[in-house]
């Protein structure tokens, strides 16, 4: 079978990388003029700089499993101890997030009205149906959390809107734990309980890995493994003009294909062929990443963490940063502390009206006092990337979306559609996506 994979995005790569594994024909349409989508990894003047995700969390057991077969494990890195510690800023400093019982009765982030909240969170009634992120958690475990935990985390995570992201969508692991313990602490309980009771005898548990990783050369070594091997089948600067219904073929650009497999993003395709595509994807916010670097001797704020997310109400024209020299080695001078700062989402629109350099003083206004910089010291390094399209909103209307996408291709012969505006945004979540794609398609072409 001969099929033709639309986008290089990891999605794409990795339908790409499993269709020629089993030995299909692929050819991967990719309109830059490089593979990798978001994930975008550079090294100028000794800096090693993330400008979209900037790391992976264990728990995507497809991507991992992959690594060896990729070549990858000899530049494997997992984030230092120190990438364990998140801070929240609470007036205008870093502040740990608690990750325990005993640091959440002691933090100062709460009060002792919403630690004293948290004890109801048991005997609150399930909701059958779907709601916002911001009213799941305010009804569970009450407002002044979602403002101070909630809320960062969400900009952090989506760059979103706790009052539009759905729960059901966004989040369907604490959702799950709702509707299958009857609460947030109910629920976590019985599905470890669960998970142990279900593994095999005599089995031993599965050691399991904690800490987010990267790779030596950052995150494009990933998908620069998954198009090395791919080859003269993944064509870049080759834009998706033309898709055509023709029989029981497909023609892409011209060139007939047996199947397809779309990644391309939601917000294409209207502008490919409107009568084709799904309408109504999601909404996508627009993300500025600004790298600033500073020598240590002039960082008086706890640096060792993984980074900062900011709440809402602080006030401040970031999102957050991260503490990219503290995470991972050789991502800057030795000398220096390399921080990345995100701007924009849906909580500053604001940003899209400013150019790139004012993002950039603005970014080191707001560095400068959050992390107490000493006086008067301007970055030895800036840069700046921004990301018109950078995150899908799964807003309450995701589920329908979904539903339009689902319907979509059980009316279509031999096409499907994956990437991260469907059933999850991270890395992980994207790479699993195209590999799904590809088991979903398989059966259609055996029809």
């Amino acid at each position: 079978m001969k099929v033709a994979v639309l986008g290089a995005g990891i999605s794409g790569l990795a339908a790409g990388w499993k269709l020629q594994n089993l030995s299909h024909e692929v050819v991967v349409y990719e309109s830059s003029g490089r593979a990798g989508g978001k994930i975008k990894t550079d090294r100028v003047d000794g800096y090693l700089l993330e400008s979209g995700p900037h790391a992976i969390m264990p728990s995507y057991n497809a991507l991992m499993d992959a690594l060896p077969g990729l070549g990858l494990m000899d530049s494997y890195i997992e984030a230092g101890d120190e990438g364990r510690n998140r801070f929240i800023c609470l007036d205008g400093r870093p502040v740990p997030l608690p990750m325990g019982p005993g640091r959440l009765l002691s933090t100062p982030l709460l009060s002792a009205r919403a630690k004293l909240r948290l004890l109801k969170e048991p005997f609150v009634a399930p909701h059958p149906d779907d709601e916002s992120v911001a009213a799941f958690f305010t009804r569970r475990v009450g407002p002044e959390i979602v403002t101070r935990l909630i809320d960062p985390f969400i900009s952090g995570v989506y760059a979103g809107d706790p009052d539009k992201l759905s729960v059901a969508s966004a989040f369907p692991i604490f959702k799950g734990f709702e509707r299958d313990g009857g609460s947030l602490i109910k629920g976590a309980v019985k599905r470890m309980l669960s998970a142990r009771k279900n593994r095999p005898a005599g089995q031993p548990r599965e050691k399991r890995r904690r800490n987010m990783y990267s790779f030596r050369q950052g995150l494009s070594q990933i998908t620069a493994a998954l198009a090395e091997r791919l080859g003269g089948q993944l064509l870049l600067n080759s834009p998706v003009e033309e898709i055509q219904k023709k029989g029981d073929r497909w023609s892409v650009n011209g060139e007939a294909y047996d199947a397809v497999i779309s990644t391309l993003p939601a917000f294409k395709w209207a502008a490919l062929n409107g009568d084709l595509f799904p309408q109504n994807g999601p909404e996508y916010c627009s993300v500025t990443v600004v790298h600033l670097a500073y020598p240590k001797s002039a960082v008086k704020a706890r640096t060792d963490g993984f980074g900062m997310l900011i709440p809402a109400v602080e006030n401040r024209k970031i999102l957050g940063l991260l503490f990219d020299s503290s995470l991972f080695p050789d991502r800057a001078p030795e000398d220096q502390h390399l921080f990345t700062i995100f701007m924009g989402g849906a909580r500053n629109r604001w940003t899209t009206d400013k150019t790139l350099a004012e993002l950039i003083e603005i970014a080191q206004a707001e560095v400068a006092g959050l992390m107490i910089i000493e006086e008067g010291m301007p970055p030895l390094f800036s840069r700046a990337h921004r990301w018109t399209h950078a995150i899908p909103q799964y807003d309450m209307g995701h589920p329908a979306a979904v539903k339009r996408m689902d319907d979509f291709e059980a009316q279509q012969h031999n096409f499907v559609l994956a990437g991260n505006y469907r059933n999850g945004i991270s890395v992980g979540h994207a790479f699993e996506s195209g590999l799904d794609a590809v088991e979903r398609l398989l059966p259609k072409m055996d029809a």
